[in-house]
């Protein structure tokens, strides 16, 4: 019963990933998708920053002074440093 329940559920997963990729493909095709905004990075984002990857302050601590969230600042540091 469990491997019936699994079977049906991962056929519905299919299903759903591949309608969204549709969806998204459409929405490109007519131009109304464009995807995530550019992220604006903050005027004192390189003294903050060096002071972040010397160890003079804490991640948090870089977010708060940025005036950032933890979901924009990682790909912005990653991007920057990587």
């Amino acid at each position: 019963m469990l491997t019936m329940i699994g079977a049906i559920n991962e056929f519905e997963r299919t299903n759903i990933l591949e309608r969204t990729r549709e969806g998204i493909a459409i929405a490109k095709r007519e131009g109304v998708y464009k995807g995530r905004k550019p992220i604006d990075v903050p005027e004192n984002w390189d003294p903050i920053t060096k002071a972040w990857t010397s160890g003079r302050i804490t991640a948090r601590e870089a977010m708060q002074q940025l005036g950032l969230k933890p979901n924009t600042f990682s790909p912005l540091a990653s991007f920057t440093f990587s």
